[in-house]
């Protein structure tokens, strides 16, 4: 790893310079939560948001709806306590639903 890159959630070897505040804190671990911008596929535009605090990582396209504060990122904890699991990813329609209280899992 480079003297330059972090790990960053599940990754090991991010930009610390392309690590960004989310701009809130997470309620749990009272942590900021961070962003990387990923871009993982070539077309222009499309790239992967990864959001994480000590508590859970979580991965939505930018494209679609994110989490954008404290209460949102509230439910994605939650979602990964109850089920176990470090990394979450949000799918364009289960965003929709989990970001406006419809998700019942």
């Amino acid at each position: 790893m480079k003297t330059d890159h972090i790990s960053f959630g599940p990754f090991s070897d991010v930009p610390a310079a392309e690590i960004r505040w989310a701009g809130f804190v997470c309620n749990t671990c009272r942590k900021p939560v961070q962003k990387w911008l990923a871009r993982f596929v070539a077309e222009e535009g499309d790239f992967l948001m990864i959001l994480s605090c000590p508590c859970v990582s979580a991965a939505a396209w930018a494209c679609e709806n994110p989490p954008q504060n404290a209460k949102d990122w509230r439910r994605i904890v939650a979602l990964a306590k109850k089920h176990r699991c470090e990394f979450v990813s949000i799918s364009p329609k289960a965003a929709a639903e989990f970001m406006h209280g419809q998700h019942n899992n």
